[in-house]
This record gives structure tokens, C-alpha cells and sequence, in this order.
């Protein structure tokens, strides 16, 4: 009877469907997590994802303002792209009072970025990201907002935030298993 109990379990917890609060903007961003095949970006949430297989962070930030970074830059701004597929931004991405979607950043993922990429061009520009931007906050708040004209503002936070961490759904599936292997 046990056994049954933890298979359906299990079962459960993989299968989850989040609710995905970008499903707002429409495609290419679902309303509900879900199994994707052959995602063109952000592959480890391709078991359960709020982005569709044809979101692909890396158009994303080559037709934005990162065009002159660095690989080094470019690969912590394609994470910060990803956190609108995780089945768990509901945590970190919430809608404020006059309908705007909010993505909040974690300070210390947002310093990793900036410190990436503070030497590049920003924008187009002759500035670099350190010259145009004075703190790592800064930086992301300007940076991430109205991404791909979505209109999502983004901020960094110390809780609560997204911070480049893959999908923790197949972990927890395993605790829980683990944890009834034990009883």
C-alpha cells in the first residue's frame, strides 16, 4: 500500500504543471509549465518549462543590447534569459498592482552578471556596462527591464529571486523518494 502511495507520488511530482506568469505575453511563453521537445535554449527546464521549444534566449540577446559582449557576458545573460522558462517562476516573477510583470534578481546572480560583463559595450554604445552603470543594481534593473518589449520590469532582491539554479522539480522528486525508502 505504501509502494502505491509513493509511485503516485512520484508520479506527481513529475508531472506537476507550474503556473508561469509570462504566459501573459503569449507565445513563445506558456501559461502552464510543461514537457517541451527539443527546446532551442534553455534545455534543462525542456521536462517542465514556461517557455515553448521555439523561445530562444540566444536570438534574445544577440538582436538586444548585448550584440558587442563577450562570451563570458553573454553566457550569464543567457541564464538571466532563462529564468521566464522555469516551472518555478512564479516565485520570482509576480505581476504588480498596474498589470507589469516583475522579475526579481538575485543581488549576488546580478553582481555575477555585472562583474561578467562590466568591460563590454553596452547598447550599441561606446560605453562600457561599468561606465554607464554605477552599481550591479543598477545594471539589472536597466538591463532586464522590457526585455524583447514585454514590458517586464525586472529589480534584484535578496529573497524570493532568481539566481541561475536548474529546475529543482526532479530533485524534489528524488528527496521524496529517498525519504520513503527510509521510512
Amino acid at each position: 500500500k505504501q509502494f502505491n502511495f509513493l509511485i503516485l507520488l512520484v508520479i506527481f511530482a513529475a508531472v506537476r504543471a507550474e503556473v508561469c506568469p509570462v504566459g501573459i505575453l503569449g507565445p513563445p511563453f506558456l501559461s502552464t509549465s510543461a514537457k517541451i521537445d527539443n527546446p532551442q535554449s534553455c534545455e534543462w527546464y525542456e521536462d517542465n518549462s514556461c517557455c515553448s521549444a521555439s523561445y530562444n534566449s540566444t536570438f534574445v540577446v544577440k538582436d538586444n543590447v548585448w550584440r558587442d559582449a563577450s562570451d563570458g557576458c553573454l553566457s550569464k545573460v543567457y541564464l538571466a534569459y532563462c529564468g521566464f522558462c522555469s516551472p518555478s517562476s512564479n516565485i520570482f516573477i509576480s505581476t504588480n498592482n498596474r498589470g507589469e510583470l516583475q522579475y526579481k534578481i538575485c543581488k549576488n546572480f546580478c553582481s555575477d552578471i555585472y562583474d561578467a560583463c562590466k568591460d563590454d559595450k553596452y547598447g550599441g554604445s561606446s560605453q562600457t556596462v561599468r561606465e554607464r552603470f554605477s552599481s550591479s543594481d543598477d545594471f539589472c534593473g536597466a538591463a532586464f527591464t522590457n526585455i524583447i518589449n514585454t514590458g517586464i520590469n525586472s529589480f534584484t532582491a535578496s529573497g524570493q529571486c532568481f539566481d541561475s539554479g536548474v529546475a529543482v522539480q526532479p530533485l524534489f522528486t528524488l528527496i521524496v523518494y529517498i525519504a520513503f525508502i527510509l521510512l
